[in-house]
């Protein structure tokens, strides 16, 4: 997924790509999502997936059925370990804030 603002991010800095890229998509995210009946959404915690995603699934497959679809059953993973380690550095996190902070405004 490009953010529409991806012709000009990609001329910006790795870390400030790396921020817009994030601000940006999320906000097109929670715009697409503005348009889409609550009833239809399915929002979903990355802990809360990786620590059952039967249960994430089961949500899904419950929503999914009240529009008229059907998903076969579970048959992954009892549960994933969460990869969400950052890997940057403090001065590379700073940069990418100030980034955020500036785009927010």
């Amino acid at each position: 997924f490009k953010p529409p603002e991806y012709v000009w991010l990609k001329k910006a800095s790795p870390l400030e790509q790396v921020a817009g890229q994030a601000y940006f998509t999320r906000k097109a995210v929670d715009n697409g999502l503005k348009e889409i009946p609550d009833a239809s959404v399915l929002k979903v915690d990355y802990d809360a997936f990786c620590a059952s995603p039967v249960a994430v699934y089961k949500a899904l497959s419950e929503k999914l059925c009240a529009m008229g679809y059907e998903l076969p059953e579970y048959v992954g993973k009892d549960q994933f370990v969460a990869t969400n380690a950052s890997r940057l550095t403090p001065s590379e996190r700073a940069v990418i804030n100030s980034y955020l902070a500036k785009l927010q405004e």
